[in-house]
């Protein structure tokens, strides 16, 4: 489907009823990680794929400047694009799958793993969160988090990275690890099931074999 410019495909296990899992994506690899997650799990789901992004806008919690030379700034439009999705794109993707789902999930890659993450302090629809080498250096985000409460208590959340994505000059790039592993120990105080795995790699190697992990992970919770 078309919705608003966005490109929403629906990949689906064949039940109306299953859980529907949310993935924003950069380059319509969904069907790649549909594929590679029913390979991981016997768990029946429907994935609504979002793609066709103004990435660094649509996925940011709010504006931030740019954090390397010739980067562009974050627009911070994270708040508008959820609302889209609640809105306008879940319910179409409902009325096609034909059901109430089980429960919400959402998962994302970079600036999509944390808007994922950050999704569940604005909203009550997600029980489960996939951040996937998420960028939990955006300015500001983990005060944020630790001082805010989530809209309600996540059944679960998964984060991971690769082990290689702190190995940076950059200062700000450089908190990623640390960042990601005080979050999910944040979630464990919580009393929330999480969890934070290393992949082998720097942050542009096997996207989408990490994203599966990730919304496999949290399916089978």
């Amino acid at each position: 489907m078309k919705i608003r410019g966005k490109t929403v495909d629906l990949l689906s296990t064949g039940t109306g009823t299953a859980p529907l899992i949310v993935l924003n994506t950069f380059e319509h690899e969904g069907q790649a990680v549909f594929e590679a997650v029913r390979k991981m799990t016997k768990q029946d789901f429907n994935l609504v794929e979002v793609s066709n992004l103004n990435w660094d806008d649509d996925l940011s919690p709010w504006q931030a400047d740019p954090i390397m030379k010739g980067d562009r700034p974050c627009g911070g439009k994270g708040l508008e694009h959820l609302s889209f999705i609640e809105e306008e794109i879940l319910p179409a993707a409902e009325a096609e799958f034909g059901g109430t789902p089980k429960y919400y999930g959402i998962a994302g890659y970079s600036l999509a793993g944390l808007f994922a993450f950050d999704a569940l302090y604005r909203t009550k629809r997600f029980s489960r969160a996939a951040s996937v080498s998420g960028s939990m250096w955006f300015p500001d985000f983990l005060d944020f988090a630790k001082s805010h409460e989530m809209k309600k208590k996540p059944d679960c959340v998964y984060f991971s990275l690769g082990d290689k994505e702190d190995r940076t000059r950059n200062p700000i790039l450089r908190t990623v690890r640390t960042n990601t592993e005080d979050l999910e120990q944040f979630c464990r105080s919580k009393g929330i099931a999480s969890v934070f795995e290393l992949n082998p790699g720097n942050h542009f190697i096997n996207g989408t074999e990490r994203t599966a992990k990730g919304v496999a992970w949290i399916l089978n919770q």
